[in-house]
């Protein structure tokens, strides 16, 4: 093993970048590449995942560049044919990192380097990025609206509507086992942006500040509630998901919290300090679960017993049943959703949410978006999507999208949640708590000037610490074969 240190703190930064069809990342990596050079001094390093498809033994998809609808078509049914002939979910992402290993031209680091990894489209992705750059790599999710996507696509890209509509759902996630899932990648993001903002380039100015160091930079209100929501997810014993919500004033005050669990008598949720905790992790079973198997079983048992000519099973019973959505309902578990808590915490201690907002770590399901309307709440934050919720189909004349509703009366609100996400916030907003260095603000009573010139990338990478896992993944690829499974001996 190799131990290596970077030159000073002007460390290799790796970048990944998920966005949906319909932005353009064209000009996101001009912006990118504008500010790192000219404030930092780093020279960028653009990798498209899509251009080391055909690098791939077996792929027999050629890209087809006639028109812009052509080549994202192919683009992704090569990518989906890559990660299915090498059952590899992640298998772009690993010929990307052999592809920095290309750039270097060296074994060893390239000081004030940025690699910046486009586009990425599935989390198995990026879970192998974090895994070998750890602290030294950010994902970046790019949200823009579904009618701006589209316009970008038709009127600048020369697509047709159905075209651009087709490619954009198909984009947000596949059926297919190994085909993109841009929506789940989108919400695993260390850092969100929203490109239709008038303040976007000063967002992405300000997080570069960021991981260069900037000890002045606070959380925005949303900032602050999101992180608080994820961290109120995390007291949350639920044996299916982990969510968390909190509830914010108009002026941005936290005034409640939430998570999904089971509810206790006199009010709130179990604890594991109590005497008579009875959550469902206790319990050792899922009461919403147990509730659809038993459904499941009468209509099996009921078909056999009209039709006992029919030789179906149990699991062909469930198949039907599940295609129907059936078994998306939720009424028989035990547990309060996070939303719902959030907004009786309100009540019992006797506070309004009337104005306020709620952050929730997963969109609202159609039963807490009911309780949201009818308290009062303006408008609603969340990171995850929720595809099983009915919220804006059920109520869709006092709900809508941000910037994506034709109807101008006043509606609660739902927007995905922009800013620093959870996953860094200590990282870049801690002064001490921070994997990367310390940040010092003064010195002998006064505040310390910080200049980009002379700024260092505050999460600098040890050698050892990435370099032999690079190595060690293009050595598997070599071994197996240019898709990476292994060859048959003869």
């Amino acid at each position: 093993m190799r131990i290596i240190m970077e030159k000073g703190s002007r460390s290799e930064i790796f970048l990944g970048l998920v966005a949906p069809v319909g932005i353009d990342l064209n000009h996101i990596c001009g912006l990118m590449d504008d500010y790192l050079s000219k404030k930092f001094k780093y020279k960028t390093h653009i990798i498209r995942l899509s251009s080391l498809i055909q690098n791939i033994d077996g792929i027999k998809t050629n890209i087809d560049d006639s028109s812009e609808y052509f080549r994202i078509d192919t683009g992704m049914r090569a990518g989906n044919e890559a990660r299915l002939i090498s059952r590899q979910k992640d298998i772009l992402a690993k010929h990307t990192i052999v592809e920095v290993q290309n750039i270097r031209k060296s074994p060893e680091p390239k000081p004030e380097s940025v690699y910046i990894f486009r586009s990425i489209k599935n989390p198995h992705e990026a879970l192998l990025y974090r895994t070998v750059y750890g602290k030294g790599f950010f994902l970046l999710g790019f949200y823009s609206s579904r009618d701006k996507k589209k316009a970008y696509l038709v009127e600048r890209q020369g697509m047709k509507k159905k075209e651009a509509e087709f490619l954009i759902a198909r984009d947000e996630e596949e059926k297919d086992k190994y085909g993109q899932q841009t929506r789940n990648t989108f919400y695993t993001s260390d850092v969100f942006f929203d490109i239709d903002s008038k303040d976007f380039e000063n967002h992405l100015k300000r997080f570069f500040d960021l991981i260069f160091g900037y000890p002045y930079a606070t959380p925005t209100k949303d900032e602050f509630a999101m992180f608080m929501a994820f961290t109120s997810s995390f007291r949350s014993g639920d044996l299916s998901r982990q969510v968390g919500a909190v509830v914010s004033s108009e002026e941005g005050e936290i005034i409640a919290t939430g998570c999904n669990d089971v509810p206790k008598k006199g009010g709130g949720l179990y604890w594991p300090d109590d005497l008579n905790d009875s959550r469902d992790s206790v319990k050792g079973y899922d009461s919403n679960e147990r509730m659809k198997n038993k459904i499941v079983a009468k209509i099996v048992s009921a078909i056999k017993s009209k039709a006992k000519e029919v030789k179906i099973s149990e699991e062909e019973v469930r198949n039907i049943v599940k295609g129907s959505g059936l078994l998306d309902i939720t009424e028989y578990g035990r547990a309060v959703h996070a939303e719902m808590e959030a907004l009786l915490s309100c009540s019992r201690t006797g506070v309004s949410p009337r104005g306020g907002t709620i952050y929730s770590t997963t969109f609202p399901c159609h039963n807490c978006a009911k309780h949201i309307v009818a308290s009062g709440i303006k408008r609603v934050v969340f990171v995850e999507p929720y595809p099983k919720s009915k919220a804006l189909e059920l109520h869709d004349d006092s709900i809508e999208i941000k910037k994506e509703s034709t109807n101008h009366e006043a509606k609660v609100v739902f927007q995905t949640f922009i800013g620093i996400g959870p996953r860094r916030f200590i990282d870049l907003f801690s002064l001490k708590l921070s994997k990367g260095i310390k940040i010092i603000r003064e010195q002998e009573g006064k505040a310390v000037e910080w200049s980009e010139k002379e700024s260092s990338f505050r999460f600098p990478l040890v050698g050892m610490s990435y370099l032999d896992k690079e190595i060690s993944i293009g050595a598997k690829l070599s071994q197996g074969g240019k898709n990476g499974k292994k060859k048959r001996k003869n």
